[in-house]
């Protein structure tokens, strides 16, 4: 099976861009004790992070891009410290 001359890195993948965004407060109750609230969201954008392409070349889908990763998420937590 011959795969061909195609030269080097003529199949590249899609661009990547993620943007994250925390916010968070701290509440001091005495000298020595307080708390932290705090919040996360990762992929506030949501922009879609697609997948490379298929690099098989016996695949029928070769050079398609099949399918997507990453998503939004959200985060919160509390911290005390003491």
């Amino acid at each position: 099976m011959r795969f061909g001359n195609s030269g080097r890195n003529t199949l590249s993948g899609p661009g990547f861009f993620n943007a994250d965004l925390s916010i968070f407060k701290i509440f001091n109750f005495t000298e020595r004790m307080k708390m932290e609230i705090r919040g996360e969201s990762f992929g506030v954008t949501n922009t879609p992070q697609f997948n490379n392409p298929t690099t098989d070349v016996s695949n029928s889908n070769y050079g398609y891009v099949t399918g997507a990763g990453g998503g939004r998420g959200l985060q919160l937590g509390a911290k005390i410290s003491f």
